[in-house]
């Protein structure tokens, strides 16, 4: 469901670039579902067209049967007439196939559409708000949205012009759908009722279209010709789901983390790949039961390695990555060559493994669609709940704020894991002051005992650019779960984004290579190293045979580099978008893994994939932070050459995590170092009476935008929250430990 989601959000922000008006967008946006859907409906159109084939012909010795009385008698001979014409009356449900069709693209469209914030103020013709009802008829203090119900008479019109010679049960089917999708939709948003009703209108071209294409001999040939097809080969495409498994399954399993397009790409290579050895099996074995029988055992040898060597070293400790490749390489040769001797049949064998790959696929499934269904839900609450949803007030300030472009830049660069300056002094002996000076005497206020409100990434940044503490998830999500979906979907879509859209700012995300923030489907621009880090591929095939060669198709310590290096040399770079700008830059760095030395030199280890801090390693964590130190004075000086009155915010998002070795029971000394974070603020006026040392991340914008657009915000308690990774949720306040 969210890679629909995903879809149809890409959609609709192509179509503003060409039409720059989000009224035009949803309409091409249905128009775009409608085109995409047409060989889909073009089969169900046969398959209906069949059945009222099949109902005309038995029509004539139906109505014979009209004048019977005995009804045990008539549905004897109904039944026999049923029979002898192949119809059952589920047949009856056909007329609905056009509706599951559209099912899945209309509860897409409704989460997009319903949680799409671009929305909200935006007037379109007559509609004043796309993000409300449409409230188009109003008596005193009465109003009634109409759009609703023109959405309700070109469904019924569109359903009039298709169903003219359909039977009764049809021309009721299509009344009732009508009559739900009106009460379903009347009180949501005008946008959405706008794409449902340009669908319904945009249904008549495509009937139009579908009877002129004609749905005769050819087109029953074609769905015989699937349906004989997906006989003969329906254990070819159960392995084909088997080999897919996997992959699902790694993609729940990290779902909070990945997109559903970044292991797409696996997922096709897995299925060609399978394709491939398949018809090579077929011809050695001369066989495609065994064939199908060889690849089962070979699939789950190679999909099961990295789970059992992991297993066998957490069991009986550490083995080397290899050692097994003998055991499994002899298995499969075992294999092949017991059943390339054998003389039995396997056919039954096959079936029943062809039956449990459709299970665990489809449980997959609904898993994964369980946890979007979920996800969005949680969402919906979520706004009501927090208030998130702008106001009519803070629409006007909004407005008016448009253009203005002598509002001043404002740069967020988080710097993750950079540990507050007392914590490295304490922890490690070193001073970080040199640093710090440099930063005080180019106007910079530094919060010296600056903390952060949550010590895990996706908490810390959804708290900071949403403004305000987030401990209502718990309630939301369960003070068990470890689900950061939520969290995650706040840090993207958040308030800051939307306030200084609101003022008239170009928002730009900087590609950080982490989760949340590699890319920002809300800004207006992403960035990114032309060289791509992709952990996925490498954290799959741990999991793998391929797991002894890892090494080789770890993402390269030099893409890794680049990667931080892009990002810092070309922050000031964005000369050529002339409205103001809001910069963000999760950089992940001074944070493991360490690829600088103090010289910026490229540091001869593996790029750990655990990203562990390890007491062993706090040299590397110095040298890397010292030149971080250096190529943000570098940066900070770019910036401010070209716009002295910019904003910039220099701060981690917590600090680092060497005393960590129990996340569970965390000691003082750990919460000070984890929660304690580096905070560096720049911007004209007196900001030092509006700033405070102890100043948490939280109130860092409502500050920020209180000075420079003269606003109200409300600040936020300074407290801070620990909570393993474990259990996000399960916050436990540590503002006294900090502050002592």
């Amino acid at each position: 469901m969210i890679v629909l989601i995903d879809l149809l959000r890409s959609l609709l922000d192509f179509f503003f670039t060409l039409t720059s008006s989000y009224g035009w967008s949803v309409i091409l946006l249905s128009l775009a579902v409608t085109i995409i859907m047409l060989p889909l409906f073009w089969v169900a159109e046969v398959i209906q067209e069949k059945e009222r084939a099949r109902k005309r012909r038995m029509k004539p010795a139906l109505d014979k049967l009209k004048d019977v009385d005995n009804q045990q008698e008539k549905y004897y001979y109904t039944k026999n007439i049923y029979r002898q014409h192949g119809y059952s009356p589920l047949y009856a449900l056909t007329g609905l196939l056009g509706l599951f069709i559209q099912i899945p693209f209309f509860l897409a469209a409704y989460w997009m559409l319903l949680l799409y914030s671009p929305f909200t103020g935006v007037a379109f013709g007559p509609i004043a708000d796309l993000s409300q009802p449409d409230g188009l008829i109003s008596v005193g203090s009465f109003q009634l949205n109409l759009l609703p119900f023109l959405m309700t008479g070109v469904n019924l019109f569109a359903g009039y012009l298709y169903l003219r010679k359909a039977d009764k049960n049809e021309k009721i089917q299509q009344l009732i759908i009508a009559a739900v999708f009106l009460l379903l939709l009347y009180g949501l948003p005008a946008a959405l009722v706008l794409y449902w009703t340009m669908n319904n209108f945009f249904s008549i071209g495509k009937n139009w279209l579908l009877r002129k294409a004609g749905t005769g001999r050819s087109g029953h040939q074609l769905v015989a010709g699937i349906s004989s097809g997906l006989k003969t080969h329906r254990n070819f495409l159960a392995l084909l789901l088997f080999s897919a498994f996997p992959l699902l399954s790694f993609y729940f399993e990290n779902i909070e983390q990945l997109t559903f397009f970044r292991v797409v790409p696996f997922l096709f290579a897995t299925l060609i790949i399978t394709t491939l050895l398949y018809h090579a099996a077929g011809w050695l074995f001369k066989d495609k039961d065994k064939a199908i029988i060889f690849l089962f055992v070979a699939l789950v040898a190679f999909f099961s390695y990295g789970h059992l060597h992991d297993f066998i070293r957490g069991s009986f400790g550490e083995i080397p990555r290899g050692s097994l490749i003998g055991v499994y390489l002899f298995a499969l040769l075992a294999s092949f060559v017991v059943l390339l001797r054998s003389k039995f049949r396997p056919k039954r064998m096959v079936s029943m493994l062809s039956v449990f790959s459709i299970f665990l696929f489809s449980i997959m499934i609904i898993r994964i669609f369980a946890h979007d269904i979920s996800t969005l839900n949680n969402r919906l609450y979520l706004d009501t709940l927090s208030g998130s949803q702008t106001t009519e007030s803070q629409r006007q300030k909004n407005r008016k704020g448009k253009g203005a472009l002598s509002y001043p830049d404002i740069y967020y660069l988080v710097m993750d894991g950079y540990a507050n300056s007392s914590v490295l002094k304490d922890v490690h002996g070193f001073d970080n002051s040199d640093f710090e000076q440099y930063l005080t005497d180019r106007g910079f206020y530094i919060a010296t005992e600056g903390r952060a409100n949550y010590v895990q990434t996706h908490l810390s940044l959804a708290a900071t650019l949403n403004m305000k503490q987030i401990n209502y998830l718990t309630a939301v999500v369960g003070r068990a779960s470890n689900d950061v979906s939520i969290p995650n979907q706040m840090l993207s879509d958040n308030r800051v984004i939307r306030y200084l859209k609101g003022k008239g700012y170009k928002s730009i995300n900087f590609s950080s290579g982490w989760g949340a923030t590699d890319h920002n489907e809300y800004v207006d621009f992403n960035f990114s190293s032309s060289e791509k880090i992709d952990e996925v591929a490498s954290i799959f095939i741990q999991t793998t045979l391929l797991y002894p060669f890892v090494k080789y198709f770890s993402p390269p310590k030099s893409s890794y580099r680049n990667s931080i290096l892009y990002t810092l040399e070309n922050i000031p770079r964005q000369d050529s978008i002339n409205e103001p700008k809001f910069i963000f830059a999760h950089i992940v760095c001074p944070h493991p893994p360490y690829v600088f030395t103090e010289t910026g030199e490229q540091l001869p280890l593996d790029l750990k994939l655990d990203n562990a801090w390890k007491m062993s390693e706090t040299d590397y964590y110095l040298g890397q932070l010292k030149y971080l130190n250096g190529r943000v004075k570098a940066m900070v000086e770019a910036i401010l050459e070209k716009d002295d009155g910019a904003v910039i915010i220099l701060q981690s998002d917590h600090g680092s995590a060497f005393l960590g070795d129990d996340w569970s029971k965390p000691g003082s000394a750990f919460v000070r170092e984890r929660a304690k974070i580096f905070n560096a603020i720049l911007m004209e006026g007196e900001a030092e009476n509006a700033l405070y040392p102890d100043i948490s991340s939280v109130n860092t914008f409502p500050v920020v935008f209180n000075r420079i657009f003269r606003d109200s915000f409300e600040l936020r308690e300074d407290s801070t929250y620990f909570s393993s990774y474990d259990q996000p949720y399960n916050f436990k306040n540590v503002t006294e430990v900090i502050s002592n």
